[in-house]
């Protein structure tokens, strides 16, 4: 699961979804103490697993580039003076 970041993602949405469903409706109180506590630990795993096998598939910046935005064409970076 760990090496697949969108079934990781999945399983982490799957999981808030529940705690709040059963929170919101104050059901099995204790279940949803166990699910508040270990949350930590699965976002933990969720960030280990984005970050470790996760790709980026965007455009790589040029080399006067410092940041940027592929999502908002209507923001540049500002070009450096020099």
């Amino acid at each position: 699961m760990l090496k697949h970041p969108a079934i990781s993602t999945l399983f982490a949405t799957v999981y808030l979804l529940v705690y709040v469903v059963l929170l919101q409706f104050n059901l099995a109180n204790n279940f949803t103490t166990v699910l508040f506590f270990f949350s930590p630990v699965l976002l933990c795993l969720l960030a280990y697993s984005i970050i470790r096998y996760g790709t980026y598939n965007g455009e790589d910046l040029h080399d006067d580039e410092h940041w940027g935005y592929q999502d908002r064409p209507d923001i540049k970076p500002r070009q450096t003076v020099g």
